[in-house]
């Protein structure tokens, strides 16, 4: 495995941005890949998109929360993923980083649409109209002062396949309602700081950008965000996961760091802005920005009221070298095998926003972070989209139960579906085969459309959370482009 010097990596560039690209429309980018979060939406009334335009009730898990009892309502919020289970964690980082986005590029951001999706415009950018959706939904998670549920829904979902409205009518043994709570007023599992901070930053955030539409839900979001991040000072360490371990963080420090300095943001309290700088240590993490680590979205910030971490420099510039000439992923800067376009675009983004606090100067990380997104959208050596719906050969056949359609396990790896999941990002190439636990391939090398491959070819609300960011940054300078 060879890894390229940094003077060689723009020549290996899918594609070095230049205002003459005209290939890509990155504003339709932005609308399909933001709109895909309302084919996740879950609960009644949900006006979920992915049903309601094919003549289907979108409504499903009506019950969600009966488990601790008549008063408690934990419906809505987003799908995950390919499954239905419902992640505060996930909910909250993929918050942050679409809110991050709007911060920082907030002219890209159309008001096209309505939350019901009937085409007219109602005076708010659809990416608070997407976001409001999940910011209800960790309010209602947040069921006491001190108790915030960390997840909705069991291990039954993999087990499964049934589309959200079909495993609604199921019994609890196929994830049918009412379905498992996790961090219940026993405490079982009760969410700590990484989740409560992650939570507490999403919350912070959306008062803040709310508040021109409506001063009383900005306001109700503040103070559940001060609550909730109380619950993270008082409960430091990460929280145990029930059955499969699919979202267990190491750190928790990210998530108070986020959680602190979004607060003062959004308060302007001088407690919160030295509880944030106590949090952060200021080191590199030598990673990429995920659900799992927060920094770059956390100094961010940290930076915009004119702290900036040495260690987010180190980081950030870190990126570029991470696009190496290897087979099946060559011009993808790679930091593991699987879901390998998560953390490119995730990167991207953060190279994108350290771009921006930074002066707008750094030709290599501007370079990288449209290089990055044209990979994903057709710039590659497979000559395809990996984007549901939009561009060359784009997949048809994402892992997802409910794009499928069939409520069933499909029979073959390229049975068609019935729904096309559009604006979503799959998990992207891999370099080495992988097997189930029979031996089955399940993705081999390289990518293929797979409906059962749920490596390189699922589809999660934080995988899509990186990609709007960075199609917000492409907006943004094609636009300065044409004013020029």
């Amino acid at each position: 495995m060879r890894v390229l010097a940094v003077s060689l990596l723009v020549a290996t560039y899918a594609l070095e941005f230049n205002t003459s690209d005209n290939r890509y429309d990155y504003g339709e980018v932005l609308r399909l890949t933001t709109r895909f979060y309302g084919a996740q939406r879950c609960g009644p009334d949900s006006q979920n998109w992915l049903f309601k335009n094919n003549s289907v009730a979108p409504d499903c898990h009506y019950q969600d929360g009966a488990e601790l009892g008549e008063e408690i309502d934990l419906t809505g919020g987003w799908h995950d993923a390919g499954d239905h289970i419902k992640f505060t964690l996930t909910h909250g980082f993929s918050v942050m980083a679409l809110l991050k986005g709007f911060e920082v590029f907030p002219r890209s951001y159309p008001d096209l649409d309505s939350p019901n999706y009937d085409g007219v415009p109602n005076g708010i950018p659809d990416i608070l109209d997407e976001v409001k959706f999940a910011t209800d939904w960790l309010m209602k998670a947040h069921i006491s002062r001190d108790v915030l549920i960390s997840r909705v829904g069991g291990d039954q979902d993999h087990y499964t396949w049934l589309s959200a409205p079909a495993q609604t009518r199921a019994p609890p043994s196929l994830g049918g309602d009412p379905r498992p709570v996790y961090g219940g007023a026993d405490g079982r599992f009760n969410s700590k700081a990484d989740i409560a901070g992650t939570t507490a930053a999403a919350l912070a955030q959306m008062s803040r950008f709310y508040r021109p539409f409506s001063t009383e839900y900005a306001d109700e979001c503040l103070r559940h965000a001060r609550e909730i991040y109380d619950i993270a000072k008082n409960n430091q360490g990460t929280t145990p996961q029930p059955g499969g371990n699919f979202y267990g963080k190491t750190s928790f420090l990210d998530s108070l760091t986020c959680g602190a300095i979004e607060l003062f943001r959004a308060t302007d309290e001088h407690q919160f802005l030295t509880e944030a700088l106590q949090w952060d240590n200021g080191q590199p993490h030598y990673w990429v920005v995920d659900w799992s680590n927060h920094w770059d979205y956390c100094r961010h910030s940290l930076a915009t009221v004119g702290h900036m971490s040495p260690g987010w420099r180190v980081d950030a510039s870190s990126y570029p070298t991470k696009v190496e000439d290897v087979q099946y992923t060559r011009g993808l800067a790679w930091f593991y095998d699987w879901a390998t376009l998560r953390y490119a675009l995730n990167a991207a983004f953060s190279a994108a926003l350290f771009w921006d606090v930074t002066g707008r100067t750094n030709s290599e990380l501007r370079s990288f972070a449209m290089s990055q997104l044209n990979y994903a959208l057709g710039s590659n050596e497979y000559g395809r989209s990996f984007v549901v719906g939009y561009g060359v050969n784009h997949p048809v056949r994402p892992h997802h139960a409910s794009a499928f359609g069939k409520d069933r396990f499909p029979t073959d790896n390229e049975e068609p579906h019935v729904y096309l999941l559009s604006g979503a990002m799959v998990g992207g190439p891999t370099r080495t085969p992988y097997y189930d636990w029979q031996n089955v391939l399940i993705s081999p090398a390289g990518y293929e459309d797979w409906s059962n491959d749920y490596v390189g070819n699922e589809v999660t609300i934080e995988y899509n959370s990186g990609l709007v960011g960075a199609a917000a940054f492409a907006v943004g300078l094609m636009s300065d482009a044409a004013s020029n």
